[in-house]
């Protein structure tokens, strides 16, 4: 922030010095002013201490400047707001859009809408917006669909995602979501039907987070021996992580020789790492 206000001020002193003053001189000089509010700006909202600080700033730039806020700025605002859990702030930017914009919501600042109401528990107002945007990419897709997941939205993920796939390529993100849900819906079938299809519909290698979700799913399912199978599948040593996801339903099934063989391997590759051998004495 103090290096930005030292380049404003370089800025202007050169501007001051010029002898004639041109649209280009003009330009730079306003856009020195503009990243250096919106980094102040931004430095304020991420504190949820100085929202007041915040709006007095905002209030320079939009009348006292004559600044306006454009589609970079907003979205940027919005990720502080985000950030702090700042849904007062947000909804002022909200406000700001809707009165700034005679056609529809630019794609970025509606995906950082989406994501500051979902993360701020106005998960409605985040679907709604998701409704009105057009021209939705994954990242708007991404968005939403980890905020309706955060909100216990897990069904409606489910129906919405052939409309996705309709519409844009999901990726490796997004299937963690699936999977997560299904693995805490129980749809042991989907969860299949979804992991087995990444790399020959999707074109996504599956990773290490894919087959943590799968795991734990084919656990909860009791489906131990099918488990044993995937989890020797995986071409790298799994983590803890993904050991866990299976060591646990182990126990509660008994199964002690598997959860032996599962660990053999990795404690014989790593014997100095002590995760391991934690997880086989647990």
């Amino acid at each position: 922030m103090v290096h930005q206000e030292i380049q404003h001020q370089h800025n202007q002193n050169v501007f001051d010095d010029m002898k004639e003053k041109t649209v280009v001189s003009w330009t730079v000089l306003l856009e020195s002013v503009v990243s250096g509010q919106t980094i102040m700006i931004v430095g304020y909202v991420e504190n949820c201490w100085f929202t007041r600080e915040a709006f007095k700033l905002l209030d320079e730039m939009l009348f006292n400047l004559g600044l306006g806020l454009n589609n970079m700025t907003v979205s940027s605002l919005l990720s502080a707001c985000t950030q702090s859990g700042d849904l007062l702030m947000g909804r002022w930017l909200h406000v700001y859009v809707l009165k700034m914009t005679e056609k529809e919501i630019d794609i970025m600042v509606g995906t950082s809408l989406i994501d500051m109401y979902a993360k701020c528990g106005r998960i409605n107002i985040a679907f709604h917006i998701f409704k009105k945007v057009t021209n939705k990419n994954i990242v708007a897709w991404n968005a939403m669909l980890g905020g309706l997941a955060m909100h216990g939205r897990g069904n409606l993920v489910l129906d919405i995602f052939p409309q996705m796939v309709k519409e844009v390529k999901p990726d490796d993100v997004t299937f963690t979501y699936v999977l997560t849900l299904c693995s805490h819906l129980g749809l042991i079938d989907q969860g299949r039907h979804y992991f087995y299809s990444l790399e020959s519909s999707y074109g996504i290698n599956p990773l290490m987070k894919h087959y943590a979700c799968m795991l734990d799913l084919l656990g909860q399912a009791g489906e131990l021996d099918e488990a044993e199978t995937l989890i020797r599948a995986i071409p790298v040593v799994p983590n803890k992580v993904v050991l866990g996801s299976l060591l646990g339903p182990c126990s509660v099934q008994k199964k002690v020789e598997l959860r032996k063989r599962l660990m053999q391997e990795p404690i014989q590759i790593y014997p100095l790492n002590t995760e391991y051998h934690i997880l086989l004495s647990n």
